[in-house]
């Protein structure tokens, strides 16, 4: 009955928002998916929708519009998806106020609250391309050169501070590196490592 209802509610969210979902389309054909514009309009006013109805709004319409978003991916207040190509698997939570750019994200990944996705380190060029580095942009600060590279994210693996740690005195020093914890973040052929 429960799964019933939750899809009954997001087929009238999708009839609610079928006007921003055929003129975002719409954009996609005039424009051969070169522009954004209304597409980013779009989504930052679904953003502003609160309660479970800006839930489900906002699950229907990137579902409908984006490359692969999955039903079941809850968008919380504030959230927005910020390049149509992003991917979102089933089970993920994107956290309040949280921008996704061009990402896939797994199963059952939770996204806290207030967390930004880059499109990759290059997403507005690289060093020695910009003004600072004495090289002028070809048509001012909106069409710099860049590139967008796919951030992965896969769950549902959840680190937890103090994982595998020992209770140590502070007089024993700090804990050997091998017994520190780490993860990664694959950022196309690069690779992050966060806390060391």
């Amino acid at each position: 009955m429960y799964n019933l209802l939750r899809r009954l509610v997001f087929a009238a969210a999708l009839v609610a928002t079928a006007p921003l979902i055929f003129i975002t389309w719409l954009e996609g054909v005039v424009t051969s998916r070169r522009s954004e514009k209304l597409y980013g309009s779009c989504k930052e006013l679904l953003a502003s929708v609160p309660t479970f109805f800006g839930e489900y709004f906002r699950g229907a319409f990137y579902w409908a519009v984006c490359a692969h978003v999955e039903t079941g991916v809850v968008f919380l207040y504030g959230s927005m998806v910020a390049h149509r190509d992003t991917t979102v698997r089933r089970g993920a939570i994107i956290g309040c106020h949280s921008i996704v750019g061009y990402a896939d994200i797994g199963p059952d990944v939770m996204l806290a609250a207030r967390v930004s996705i880059l499109s990759g380190k290059y997403q507005h060029g690289r060093p020695g391309e910009l003004r600072g580095a004495g090289v002028e942009p070809p048509h001012g600060c909106r069409e710099q050169p860049g590139e967008h590279t796919c951030i992965r994210l896969t769950g549902p693996r959840v680190p937890r501070i103090g994982d595998d740690l020992e209770q140590r005195d502070e007089r024993e020093g700090p804990l050997p590196e091998a017994r520190m914890r780490h993860f990664e973040v694959g950022l196309g052929d690069d690779q992050v490592a966060g806390p060391e």
